[in-house]
């Protein structure tokens, strides 16, 4: 419409652009999950760079939602990891986090070393998760009654993470928020 300026014109075909590219990469993690193992390529990564990278990508969009983020890196140590679709596997979590703060809030992320262990977290400041669904939250098809999303970001996430030969894991209290912790061998061992 010849009412619409240039500018808001770019901004609507970016973020249809970014909405597209979010489609693509559900797609194809739909696809990963459904054909079972996916081939892992390992390189080695500054997990401080890692963390930093994921927060460049998250933080705009969970500003316009009035959700603050910080970060706290405690080890530059290099993991030999895919880099890619471990940040997936953590944006899966953050997207999580983002819905359980309708009204804002804070999303901490954080990574460090502990017995042997490379310890990303993931902690927020939301409703928690309802007891109902803690045994159950990384099985596929579990959702929180959200209005979108089919409940296999954890599914896709548990199974990324144990491709590393590590754990995800959770501590929720209701009302208060929900802290994951992806824990991933520093030397390319089996946790």
């Amino acid at each position: 419409s010849p009412s619409i300026t240039d500018e808001r014109r770019r901004e609507l075909y970016k973020d249809l652009q970014e909405s597209i590219q979010r489609m693509a990469q559900m797609t194809q993690e739909l696809l990963d999950f459904s054909r079972g193992d996916v081939g892992i390529e390992k390189r080695p990564v500054k997990v401080s760079t890692f963390v930093d990278e994921i927060v460049s990508s998250v933080e705009g969009h969970l500003a316009e939602r009035n959700i603050k983020v910080g970060v706290a890196i405690e080890s530059h140590r290099v993991c030999l990891m895919d880099k890619d679709r471990l940040q997936r596997a953590i944006i899966n979590i953050i997207n999580n986090a983002e819905d359980a703060l309708p009204n804002g809030g804070e999303v901490h992320l954080g990574v460090h070393e502990h017995n042997g262990a490379i310890v990303f977290s993931i902690r927020d400041t939301g409703i928690g998760v309802p007891d109902h669904i803690r045994s159950k939250l990384f099985e596929p098809f579990v959702t929180t009654g959200k209005k979108s999303g089919m409940g296999l970001g954890l599914a896709i996430t548990k199974r990324l993470v144990e491709q590393h030969g590590g754990k995800v894991e959770f501590e929720s209290t209701a009302g208060k928020g929900t802290t994951f912790y992806v824990r991933l061998p520093a030397a390319g061992a089996s946790l």
